[in-house]
Parts: structure tokens; C-alpha cells; sequence
């Protein structure tokens, strides 16, 4: 999140990125800014579930990230608890989130990757992959499509849902 603005209200990056692995989360982040978006980085599950636990409360008015971006790789519990955690809040429900895991190759782990995420709700799964232009490449097209393409609902555009 980025600081208090003075009248008590947190405002977030427009990224919340779950991932334990610095050098992802860089290329992620690295990804995300060459298309003007802003990423907060929580390094595990705990961090991001406290995160979004003062954003699930209705009666604040800090505004939203407009995207959450989980690693599947932060372990399974994680992944399931922030998943569970965004889906069943009926604030945190508006934010879509994209999960990722570690290999690009298709195989039965990818598969069952991808089933387990959309399972949990997520909107959108991908594999890394382990080329590093067509990883930073892909968040660039990841973040065209949600910021520049996507219809977002209101309450996730303003800080009052007005």
C-alpha cells in the first residue's frame, strides 16, 4: 500500500503481486511498469492476507487494487487462504485476481495448476515462463489487458463506490 494520504485513508498500488521469489517479483514488477501500473509486492501469504484484511472491511474507504496477482508457488494453503479470503468478501470480491505458477511447459502439474485456480476463482491463470522477454513480455500484454481493455466495476474506480 502506498502511504497515508493525511486524511486517514490508505491508498493501494494498482497491483497487489503475492511472490516469494524477489527475482519474479522484480521481473513482474518490472512488467507491470512498463505499462504505468504500480505494484505492491507481498513476499507470502500472511503479509497479503493482512493487506487485504483492512480493504475487506466496508466501512473504509481505502480504494482497492484494481488486480491481485497470486503466485500459486507460495504454497498451497496461501494461495487457497488469499483466494478464499478475496472471493468470500463482498468488497474484495470486485478485484480480479490472476494466478501464476512456476513452468510453462505443459504438463499434468500445469493442468492441475490452472484447474485448482480457476476452482478457487481465480479469472485468469498463466505459466510463467522461463524465458526472460517473454516473461516480462507477457505481464506487459497481462497489464494491457486489464488496464487498458478491461471494464472494471465502479467500486473498484473510486474510493465511495459512487
Amino acid at each position: 500500500m502506498t502511504d497515508d494520504d493525511g486524511g486517514g485513508r490508505q491508498d493501494w498500488a494498482d497491483v497487489l503481486l503475492v511472490e516469494a521469489d524477489p527475482a519474479d517479483a522484480r521481473l513482474i514488477s518490472c512488467g507491470f511498469q512498463r505499462q504505468s501500473v504500480t505494484t505492491d509486492v507481498a513476499p507470502d501469504g500472511r503479509t497479503a492476507i493482512e493487506r487485504l484484511s483492512t480493504a475487506s472491511d466496508e466501512r473504509t474507504d481505502d480504494r482497492l487494487p484494481r488486480l491481485i496477482v497470486l503466485d500459486l508457488a507460495i504454497g498451497p494453503l496461501d494461495a487457497e487462504t488469499i483466494l478464499h479470503a478475496v472471493k468470500s468478501s463482498p468488497r474484495l470480491g470486485l478485484v480480479p485476481v490472476v494466478t501464476l505458477s512456476d513452468s510453462d511447459e505443459h504438463t499434468a502439474a500445469t493442468d492441475t495448476d490452472a484447474e485448482r485456480a480457476y476452482d478457487l476463482g481465480a479469472n485468469a491463470h498463466f505459466s510463467k515462463p522461463d524465458d526472460v522477454e517473454r516473461y516480462v513480455d507477457g505481464i506487459e500484454r497481462l497489464a494491457a489487458f486489464w488496464f487498458e481493455w478491461a471494464t472494471f466495476p465502479p467500486e473498484l474506480l473510486s474510493v465511495d463506490g459512487a
